[in-house]
């Protein structure tokens, strides 16, 4: 199936309608979960949800309710980790590659820690403004392609990626 896939991508890039593709799967994926947001933003109207875009471009999906909870989950598990190793410890974090914030917005408050002080990068221009505006408990920076990054050396107790490669 895989390989299937990748030919028909090769197939669609060589006659330059690869693209045309990807917007199609995105207006599909949104229609798919249309009416899951909607009735998920009644329940949490103060959550952001990024745009569909940004969704599907990250996590190629569009749905708020994963979003959601996935990102919940990743929270608890890199919260965990970083709990049983700065126990009552204030600490800086930064997500490297937060894209649209999936994981970031849940990382603000880790059980057993300290203040937690945290921060984000990703090289999706887009995503950055969208976490920057909607995400206040975090500073997000736009990163190159190539290192550095905008930091310090040793600005940071904890370093963290997930999907990002």
């Amino acid at each position: 199936m895989k390989l299937l896939r990748r030919r028909i991508a090769e197939g669609l890039r060589l006659v330059g309608l690869l693209q045309l593709a990807d917007h199609l799967l995105l207006q599909m994926e949104r229609v798919r979960h249309n009416r899951r947001n909607v009735a998920f933003q009644r329940v949490h109207p103060e959550f952001a949800f990024p745009p569909a875009s940004l969704s599907y471009d990250a996590y190629n999906h569009t749905s708020a309710e994963a979003y959601f909870a996935t990102g919940k989950v990743q929270a608890k598990f890199f919260g965990d980790i970083v709990a049983r190793y700065f126990s009552e410890c204030d600490i800086s974090i930064l997500d490297w590659g937060c894209g649209p914030g999936r994981v970031l917005r849940h990382m603000s408050s880790i059980p057993g820690v300290g203040r937690v002080t945290l921060f984000g990068a990703d090289y999706n221009a887009e995503s950055v403004a969208w976490c920057q505006q909607h995400l206040s408990a975090a500073t997000v920076i736009h990163n190159q392609l190539q290192p550095p990054l905008l930091f310090n050396s040793a600005s940071f107790d904890c370093v963290y990626a997930f999907s990002v490669l």
